[in-house]
């Protein structure tokens, strides 16, 4: 007999693991091995909106990569895309797709798996055609048939499909193991009372080490599968994917905790009829002490108001409890038949609580603190941005240069971009991501609005007519801001209105200029060694821009240049801490923001061909001081909307170099400032670093010598 309560202990601890691996093993089997049902939690985790809002994004570029004219309406495809993909039809294609590509996965095949979601164009145009986007649903229609993923390393599929056969078996003999184990260690027990409740306890202590995995999982496969992922999608995923798994943790452990509760019940015998009198008793009875007259009047003060707040949650808890209690009462009955009446003499010696009560606090504790621990280092260790570069601008050899004996690669119309929801946008990448990939110099235009309430900037259209605007954007640039805000109002706007990043209209497109302006400050003070420069086209008073200025902490970088003579070197500016150059294509602000065409001269900005950039014309003196030491070279063809294909051809380096070999032989000046649409196309970047290896002539009648 003295063995048998150790046999009990061992057979209860291979319980628990079995069942602890039955749980696991089932979940995987019933979850992920089955590809219907992993293409039903794909199409779940679809259903949130951050998961729609990525897939509507990639969906929309896929189709402008293969039809690059597309970018123009960008904003329409990505909108189109989440809310169709918010219906059946499409949920639909992505779950065929899904489980599809599992399929494909669980096969020992090694070629390349190419998952085709072609069907979801189609849920796209025939939503847009239901909305009255017509035009934009027909331009679908020449996109080619396939939106394509290929997936080519087949290697960890090879892998899984080898354990997914081992996991059936696994999910077929371990519950085997747990019940028998379980069942052997409740009869091995010297009181089978004793037996049930040290059950119920290893039951509940793996519900707690399941839940744990839970959070151990979804932490470790963000990390690796997810790494760039937002919180919100990696949560809207792993809930789809995981959430079975958390609901078979809280089944075990539920299970577990009302068997030992009645099993413990059985040991030392309570009324458990008289429970809901006991707590009425316990709510209703005033406490002897203030502060706990206090807890308890506000602990019904805040039941009360949740009842009142969500009447149906409140429902749903009392059901759980009078659910739970019955079911108590229901076990406890149970048991009682099997196991007979209590012995007299059984209460357990008092190590024997403590170790017990020790075990179940550690089955509680040890899990949770390990999951908190783990959730909570989930975001940890993410790569902080480079601080330090070598030289200036990328390179020793510029450090001594001054500002008008370099070339910055440009972007025209910066803000105007489609990664910022822009409509007809000049540029695909954000102000942020064009830094990153080297553009130094940006062109930007700021205009007063209004947002509205369906969330639409108004423009100020202040001294503007419609022959003004239509002459920059045509009449269907001019069409389309009216179908998005209903009308466009030339003329001044009635309320307070904002400063905004926009082009021409900011119907079409409006980024907040202080939240703009803030993004460029936060990427110049994590690059020390950089200097920008930035040329506003201020259609907004000079005063409300100094203020977007200052109140995003840019112009805390912004330079003063002379307004005549040598201008500054990369290095001085460095050293100095003022690394932006600011400059006002209408009215200066402050000294820091001066009236650019002061200082820089440019040429001509409208081009119909590529053939006309490789004219002396396209050269030609347009704006800017006879005298201005710098020169802003326009280098694009004016189509609207802008079109992609053009800056395929006119973006190359070889027609960028040319070009501004022409322009600063022609002007005596470098080109100071090339500016290109899409960047994300051709080689402006490239460009500039091989002119800025070339010896570029100084201004006429300037210094020769570095300052």
């Amino acid at each position: 007999m003295t063995r048998r309560p150790e046999l009990s202990r061992w057979l209860l601890v291979l319980g628990a693991f079995a069942a602890f691996v039955a749980a696991v093993a089932g979940y995987a089997r019933a979850t992920l091995v089955d590809s219907d049902r992993f293409g039903q939690h794909a199409a779940e985790a679809v259903r949130a909106e951050p998961v729609r809002e990525a897939i509507a994004t990639a969906f929309a570029d896929q189709l402008i990569a293969q039809e690059p004219q597309l970018i123009s309406a960008r904003p329409i495809l990505i909108s189109g895309a989440e809310a169709a993909l918010g219906g059946r039809a499409a949920a639909g294609v992505i779950a065929r797709a899904a489980a599809d590509v599992h399929r494909g996965l669980l096969t020992a095949d090694q070629r390349s798996l190419v998952v085709n979601l072609a069907d979801l164009t189609v849920v796209v145009q025939a939503y847009l055609r239901s909305t009255g986007a017509s035009e934009q649903a027909a331009r679908l229609d020449g996109t080619p048939s396939q939106v394509v993923t290929t997936i080519s390393d087949r290697t960890v599929g090879t892998q899984v499909a080898h354990i997914a056969g081992k996991i059936a078996w696994i999910a077929f003999v371990a519950p085997i193991v747990a019940l028998l184990a379980l069942g052997g260690g409740i009869a091995a027990a010297g009181d089978r009372r004793r037996g049930l409740r040290d059950a119920g306890l290893a039951l509940l202590a793996v519900g707690a080490l399941v839940l744990t995995l839970q959070v151990v999982l979804q932490a470790t496969l963000q990390r690796h599968l997810l790494p760039a992922a937002s919180p919100e999608i990696a949560d809207a995923i792993f809930g789809a994917f995981l959430g079975d798994l958390g609901r078979w943790a809280l089944c075990l452990g539920g299970a577990g905790a009302l068997l030992a509760a009645a099993a413990a019940s059985l040991l030392q015998p309570i009324d458990l009829t008289d429970l809901p009198r006991h707590a009425w008793a316990a709510a209703t009875r005033a406490p002897m002490h203030t502060r706990g007259r206090v807890l308890r009047a506000a602990a019904l003060l805040a039941a009360g108001l949740l009842i009142l707040g969500s009447p149906q949650g409140a429902l749903t808890l009392g059901a759980s409890l009078v659910g739970g209690w019955i079911a108590l009462l229901g076990l406890t009955g149970l048991l009682g038949l099997l196991v007979g009446p209590p012995p007299d003499a059984g209460t357990a010696p008092p190590l024997r609580r403590v170790s017990v009560a020790a075990a179940t606090a550690a089955a509680f504790l040890v899990p949770t603190t390990v999951a908190i621990l783990i959730a909570a280092s989930a975001d940890s260790g993410q790569a902080k941005p480079a601080t330090a570069d070598r030289g200036c601008n990328g390179t020793t050899a510029l450090c001594s240069r001054r500002l008008d004996q370099l070339v910055f690669p440009t972007v025209h119309n910066a803000n105007s971009n489609a990664a910022d929801g822009y409509l007809n946008a000049n540029n695909g990448p954000n102000i942020p991501t064009q830094l990153n990939m080297g553009i130094r110099g940006l062109l930007i235009d700021a205009l007063a609005g209004q947002r509205n309430a369906d969330g639409v900037v108004r423009t100020d259209l202040r001294g503007a007519t419609e022959d003004q605007v239509v002459g920059q954007i045509g009449k269907g640039g001019l069409a389309a801001a009216q179908r998005l805000a209903g009308s466009v109002a030339f003329g001044p706007i009635a309320g307070d209105t904002r400063l905004y990043l926009c082009h021409v209209l900011c119907e079409l497109g409006a980024s907040d200029a202080v939240t703009q302006f803030e993004q460029i400050a936060d990427w110049v003070r994590t690059h020390p060694r950089q200097v920008l420069m930035i040329f506003i086209q201020d259609e907004a008073p000079a005063a409300m821009i100094t203020k977007a200025l200052k109140d995003s902490g840019l112009a805390d970088f912004a330079a003063t240049l002379p307004a005549s003579g040598p201008q500054p070197t990369l290095a001085q500016l460095i050293a100095s801490g003022r690394r932006v150059v600011l400059l006002a294509e209408n009215r200066a602000g402050a000294p820091w923001y001066p009236a650019g065409f002061d200082l820089v001269q440019d040429t001509p900005f409208k081009f119909d061909s590529a053939a006309e950039l490789r004219t002396d014309a396209s050269c030609r003196d347009n704006r800017g001081k006879a005298d201005a030491p710098m020169m802003l070279v326009n280098h694009w063809i004016e189509t609207y909307p802008p079109n992609p294909r053009n800056a395929d051809v006119v973006n190359q380096k070889a027609l960028l170099v040319e070009r501004a070999r022409r322009c600063m032989r022609l002007r005596d000046r470098a080109p100071t400032l090339l500016a290109i649409d899409f960047p994300e196309r051709g080689d402006v970047v490239g460009a500039a670093d091989e002119l800025n290896r070339e010896p570029l002539p100084p201004v006429s009648g300037s210094a020769a010598t570095t300052p």
